[in-house]
């Protein structure tokens, strides 16, 4: 049994419709992630279609990183694992486990990082360590783990996203630390948030830097030679002075508010930047509702383009918009309200500047968006 039969085995593959067969791993527009919560599935997006293949190792919660030039499905579950993905068209090619030793459920891995050698750093939120999975993929041991409680004074600083850079010719990893409340199930955004550096060979921490804002969600992005986080502080308040769009510099371990929340007129909960063009899905503060819309911002100059009460697109009704990736043609936007023929991922065209033309026919997806990522050539 060759490999591409053994995989579609093991992960049991679906598409868009059930009746499709399986497509040829053929170089796509985006790779996609999909998921209710109870089942998910991940593939690729091109013109309106999407091919998605569904398995039970692909978890309730999945994420969708990028590190190093190699594309993961982390699949939250039972078991904690890492899928490792084609980056062309989001084809499973392996797995490995990214379990804490001893832990018993997911430790809700936020993120992942690939250093030089091939380890794979991964921070876990429910636990207060970073995970290190050595190139081999030999289970972690309690060797293979950086101890991160004593950045919080509950025991748990809430470790999120991490990039790995080069600076000075030496590996840094960067990780960011939300610091919420874990004594409080509602998990408040009390305190301040920390970014910390840690030189990659020595796993010692070198510096902890205070972020500009508050409660950093989601994934880093990187641009311009520095690192950009979404910041919502309290997702039921705006107009906060310590959330938006934080800006942190590698090399000097500053930040700075880009564009603050009160700017933008709703709490950022995610963002894509490609050269100086910035989106944003920004929610509102009703409680238990949220709802979303896209907005666009200047990340050089920190100019809201778009605002929550004028947007590129929306609000939506709920907490509907999940989803968001630049290609050099395109800005996709998912929206987990089922319509015609499936989810729609929203496609506008770029046009010159940080300028988006009006929506075309969006793609229909079999199951609801959670991430995209610009598929690689």
């Amino acid at each position: 049994m060759g490999r591409l039969t053994s995989l579609l085995v093991v992960l049991g593959l679906g598409a868009c419709t059930e009746a499709e067969p399986a497509p040829a791993c053929t170089p796509q527009e985006l790779v996609v992630v999909a998921s209710d919560y109870a089942s998910s599935g991940v593939g690729g997006l091109a013109g309106t279609r999407c091919d998605l293949k569904f398995g039970a190792d692909l978890g309730k919660d999945p994420l969708l990183v990028r590190s190093r030039g190699r594309t993961f499905l982390l699949a939250r579950g039972i078991n904690d694992l890492a899928v490792e993905l084609d980056g062309s068209c989001g084809f499973p090619i392996s797995k490995r486990s990214i379990a804490s030793e001893g832990a018993v459920g997911s430790s809700n891995p936020q993120d992942l990082a690939v250093t030089e050698a091939g380890a794979l750093w991964v921070p876990k939120f429910f636990r207060p360590e970073i995970t290190i999975v050595s190139p081999d993929g030999r289970a972690p041991t309690s060797a293979d783990r950086i101890d991160l409680s004593s950045y919080d004074a509950d025991g748990n600083p809430n470790a999120s996203a991490i990039r790995i850079l080069t600076v000075g010719g030496r590996e840094k990893a960067f990780v960011a630390l939300e610091r919420l409340d874990n004594r409080d199930p509602a998990l408040p955004a009390t305190q301040t948030a920390l970014l910390l550096r840690i030189d990659v060979a020595t796993r010692a921490t070198e510096r902890v830097s205070e972020l500009a804002g508050r409660n950093p969600f989601g994934l880093m992005v990187e641009a311009d030679g520095a690192l950009y986080l979404a910041a919502p502080g309290s997702f039921n308040r705006t107009g906060e002075p310590d959330a938006g769009i934080v800006r942190y510099e590698p090399e000097t371990g500053t930040s700075r508010l880009v564009v603050g929340e009160s700017a933008l007129g709703g709490s950022v909960v995610q963002i894509a930047i490609d050269g100086t063009c910035g989106a944003a899905i920004v929610a509102d503060p009703t409680p238990d509702v949220n709802r979303t819309a896209v907005v666009l911002f200047d990340a050089s100059t920190g100019a809201a383009l778009q605002t929550y009460a004028a947007p590129l697109y929306g609000p939506t009704t709920g907490y509907d918009l999940q989803g968001l990736a630049f290609t050099e043609t395109t800005l996709f936007v998912g929206d987990r309200r089922r319509g015609d023929g499936g989810y729609p991922v929203h496609r506008f065209p770029r046009l010159a500047g940080c300028r988006v033309g009006s929506e075309g026919e969006p793609a229909r997806m079999s199951q609801k968006p959670v991430a995209f990522l610009p598929a690689q050539r």
